[in-house]
């Protein structure tokens, strides 16, 4: 971050789910001039974010888990839906099953959903 000259077309792009942990010194005024929040996404879009990440995986996932996940999941970023979904194949291979189920959604959520909770405490 130091040492460039002024005429140097030089783009910095970070992002991060935790910005409340970033040290100081990144945040220093001409250090990131332009700053971007992406808002959380709506129920509909967490929905669809769970839906694009399932297509790489071999599931018989029903709507009715998703919505209900999608849901009940409002504080949650399109990394942690991500997270949701790979963990429930974890938990589908280590059941020796080869097809993520609804059970495996729920108990992903869950478990992730604790970890969070965990977290902030």
């Amino acid at each position: 971050m130091d040492g460039f000259k002024e005429n140097q077309d030089i783009v910095i792009i970070a992002a991060t789910n935790r910005a409340n942990i970033l040290d100081d010194a990144l945040l220093r005024s001409g250090r990131f001039d332009t700053k971007i929040k992406i808002e959380l996404p709506n129920q509909e879009e967490r929905k669809g974010i769970m839906k694009i990440h399932l297509k790489k995986k071999k599931e018989s996932v029903s709507n009715n888990v998703l919505e209900a996940i999608a849901m009940e999941s409002e504080t949650y970023s399109g990394a942690d839906l991500e997270n949701i979904v790979n963990e429930s194949a974890y938990i589908c291979i280590q059941n020796g099953r080869e097809i993520i189920q609804d059970k495996d959604m729920e108990e992903a959520f869950a478990k992730i959903r604790m970890q969070r909770k965990v977290s902030y405490l």
